[in-house]
């Protein structure tokens, strides 16, 4: 929104702007357990960051802060992808499952107890047609519309039962 690029990077969170970083490192989370993974940007303009061993974190008012929901897992899990979907849901994807951090409050867990085919989610994508695409480790690929997964496997034509990030064109 402003010309600004974010990093997460092995040692934080960087906001490079007109060529200078700003690294933000007031949450103390992040001082013990610099490891960021994703960024992303929501429609509202506030920064989401993933932290590999501290769980969800959000610049507020200009500090990144861990978002202090009433997580159904530990918050210390490893967050792997973020992904905003059309509706404004951020959806955050650990090695504990998927969690829906609803836009009008509240979280809701999906793991393989209720549907999901493996718990370690790595990349995370939505279509307009309210598809959620899932990639997992070792479990495939997820398709979930309607408050149900399918899981697409290799024996489907998947090269590997891992899949990364997501990307639809």
């Amino acid at each position: 929104r402003d010309g600004s690029v974010w990093l997460g990077t092995s040692e934080g969170l960087l906001n490079v702007k007109a060529g200078k970083p700003d690294r933000f490192t007031d949450d103390p989370e992040l001082r013990r357990w610099p490891r960021v993974k994703p960024v992303i940007e929501d429609r509202q303009g506030r920064v989401w960051a993933g932290l590999l061993a501290a769980g969800l974190h959000r610049i507020e008012d200009g500090v990144l802060r861990h978002v202090r929901d009433p997580w159904p897992v530990d918050p210390r899990r490893f967050v792997r992808a973020l992904h905003e979907d059309e509706e404004g849901t951020i959806w955050v994807g650990t090695d504990q499952g998927l969690l829906q951090h609803h836009h009008e409050g509240g979280v809701r867990l999906f793991t393989m107890e209720n549907g999901l085919s493996a718990n370690t989610v790595l990349g995370v994508l939505s279509e307009p047609d309210h598809v959620l695409w899932v990639g997992t480790e070792g479990g495939g690929l997820n398709r979930f519309r309607d408050g149900r997964f399918r899981a697409i496997h290799k024996a489907e034509g998947l090269l590997h039962e891992t899949v990364w990030p997501l990307k639809v064109e």
